[in-house]
């Protein structure tokens, strides 16, 4: 079993601790090496796993005030004892602290705090970062612990913005990896708890068609197996998972809606880098959305109210990559939450395809793009009935279908001049033949 004393004699050995900025952390550190090495009564009655929980509970200010040190070295040993505190289930912060003026606050929150206010911007050291993200991974992965809401999302924006500061390419790649992670757990455990909570009324439902009679025997064995059900029920916090859920997606498509600065856009600012990050993230959501994600009306609102104002802007923008990234979330939309956003897919062709294949000074790329998208959803025979059937046969709304087949004709017959566009122009029309071919293929 991993041992918290061997680390604290660690910290009180370091060089760094004879600074001044850390005489606080050296008084703690040894009136908490004291208390671990006094003997107690009860070590000889307490299992390893209760001795070491112990000490945890003692050793744990102390550790908290090391991830505060400015001291490279001290955080390392800090922030890693924390980490494997948590993994080993040695702490779980299920009592209230006395010390905060809300004393209903689990004691977790603010160790994590205490970890995510270790990085300190570019200036952190490299091998903080590297354990700062370990150690938030390790907690919101636990099954041990519970990191919702508040300290769920700081834990996601430490490591975001590990990603956007850092200068080492091994760090951005790992707190990338983990933020993946991360968010596949959040949304997976919704998922799980939605499950769970279907089967339940499904069995709930099942005993009461079995239980048709209303005689007195009847009636008391259907008492008794819905006791039975409910007493032996997995307790799932559905809500709490669905709000969590929430309110990362709700994040993330508002740090995609950040604008850039002004002037030609720089690949490695970190404005560009974090609206990258953003709707990568947002795509990867919504291709592995399962069905709670998909039938509840609280993210088809939030796709609605967030992440459509966020295609809005990003769907106009000069830079390929951003601009790329938009499309392919649009046609996620398009193939999974089509049922809920009729007037937000018209706004997006009329918007952004149509308008960019009309216009003249639409660039190569921008028009090249938008062809490959609409060979993707031309190639789709449903989505092609959809489009005539939602639009142009509603007096109300705009003639997609027509528009899109007259601009794609018009595209295809389109000649230029000049040698330097012909192979452009050559792709363009190929682009444009190839959905009018999935068009007709699917009319047939």
């Amino acid at each position: 079993m991993f041992s918290v004393q061997l680390a604290l004699e660690k910290i009180s050995n370091d060089r760094e601790l004879k600074r001044s900025h850390n005489a606080e952390l050296k008084k703690e550190s040894s009136s908490a090496l004291l208390r671990l090495k006094d003997p107690d009564e009860n070590d000889e009655k307490e299992d390893p796993q209760q001795k070491a929980c112990r000490q945890a509970e003692i050793a744990i200010r102390t550790l908290e005030s090391g991830c505060k040190s400015k001291s490279p070295s001290i955080q390392i040993v800090a922030i890693d004892t924390l980490c494997k505190v948590l993994a080993h289930a040695q702490y779980i912060g299920n009592t209230p602290d006395p010390d905060e003026e809300n004393p209903n606050r689990l004691a977790i929150d603010r160790v994590l705090q205490s970890v995510a206010d270790a990085f300190q911007g570019v200036n952190t050291d490299e091998n903080v970062q590297l354990q700062i993200i370990k150690a938030l991974l390790t907690a919101v992965s636990s099954n041990h612990i519970a990191v919702h809401e508040t300290t769920l999302l700081n834990s996601v924006r430490t490591i975001y913005n590990i990603h956007l500061a850092s200068k080492s390419l091994v760090n951005q790649t790992t707190a990338r990896a983990t933020l993946t992670q991360i968010l596949s757990l959040v949304f997976s455990r919704m998922e799980t708890a939605a499950l769970e909570e279907i089967e339940y009324i499904q069995e709930e439902e099942k005993l009461l068609e079995n239980s048709s009679d209303e005689s007195p025997e009847s009636i008391a064995k259907y008492a008794l197996d819905l006791a039975i059900l409910r007493a032996t029920r997995k307790k799932t916090n559905l809500a709490v998972l669905q709000k969590d859920a929430f309110l990362v997606f709700r994040s993330l498509c508002k740090l995609s809606m950040k604008p850039l600065a002004d002037g030609p856009p720089d690949p490695r600012s970190p404005e560009l880098r974090s609206k990258v990050l953003s709707l990568q993230l947002i795509l990867s959501v919504l291709q592995n959305a399962g069905p709670e994600f998909r039938r509840n009306a609280t993210f088809s609102n939030a796709i609605k109210q967030y992440l459509c104002v966020a295609l809005s802007k990003n769907g106009v923008s000069t830079v390929p990559e951003v601009f790329e990234l938009s499309l392919a979330i649009f046609l996620s939309l398009l193939s999974g939450f089509k049922t809920h956003l009729k007037a937000q897919i018209e706004v997006f062709f009329k918007e952004i395809f149509l308008s960019i294949i009309e216009s003249p000074s639409s660039t190569f790329v921008h028009r090249a793009l938008v062809l490959e998208a609409l060979a993707r959803i031309c190639a789709d025979s449903q989505s092609v009935v959809d489009l005539y059937g939602n639009y142009d046969c509603d007096i109300n709304a705009a003639n997609i279908f027509e528009r899109l087949v007259g601009n794609l004709a018009r595209l295809v017959q389109t000649k230029t001049r000049k040698a330097e566009d012909f192979e452009e122009a050559s792709i363009i029309r190929m682009k444009s033949l190839d959905c009018l071919v999935n068009i007709l293929k699917c009319m047939a």
